[in-house]
């Protein structure tokens, strides 16, 4: 089963590119403005070190457009890098005692999105880094750090010239303990391409 499915999708991809005409191709010149800069305001559930807390936040985001490895006619597939800084405060934990929790995230990785004529831009991102948490000073928490991931994606919706809304959901995994942690955020906020 497993090998058909992969079957199926090698065949997917190769049918994807071989119908791709060549003369549209721009690798390495990529008509999309070649920076954004995306600020926002990020919400994210963790469950983690025996606790649930939920913080509110900042999201501030760089990409750096590098490549188009899929171009046609009328839409592409934009490959880019990505810096993340996500800024967490105002947490509560659940349980006994009640502590205040804050976290930073802060991570780099592929950023790939599908351009169109349309005002819709869907795009997917995976990121590896670092997650840091902070809590009520107690003779068993404090500070801790640990290897962090985020993988999701969302879509830039073109408000006017370089500007756009973006709206985003991502699965953040930690691992604070010997395994990992299923945490989410959602966030939204504003893009400016440059």
């Amino acid at each position: 089963m497993r090998n058909m499915l992969l079957l199926c999708f090698g065949m997917l991809f190769f049918s994807l590119i071989l119908s791709v005409p060549a003369a549209h191709a721009q690798i390495w010149s990529p008509n999309h403005s070649p920076i954004q800069i995306g600020i926002g305001y990020q919400y994210s559930h963790y469950n983690v070190l025996g606790h649930t807390f939920n913080n509110h936040g900042e999201n501030i985001s760089f990409s750096y457009h590098i490549l188009d490895p899929l171009t046609g006619s009328s839409s592409r597939i934009t490959a880019a890098i990505e810096g993340d800084l996500a800024p967490g405060f105002a947490g509560q934990t659940s349980g006994t005692p009640s502590l205040h929790a804050s976290s930073l995230f802060l991570g780099g990785g592929p950023h790939l999105t599908l351009e169109s004529g349309s005002r819709f831009e869907p795009w997917v991102h995976v990121l590896v880094g670092l997650d840091h948490l902070r809590f009520t000073q107690t003779a068993t928490l404090g500070s801790a750090n640990a290897f962090a991931f985020m993988g999701g994606g969302g879509v830039d919706i073109k408000v006017g010239g370089p500007v756009s809304l973006r709206v985003q959901a991502d699965y953040l995994g930690t691992r604070f303990t010997s395994w990992i942690q299923s945490n989410y955020t959602f966030g939204t906020g504003l893009v400016f391409n440059f």
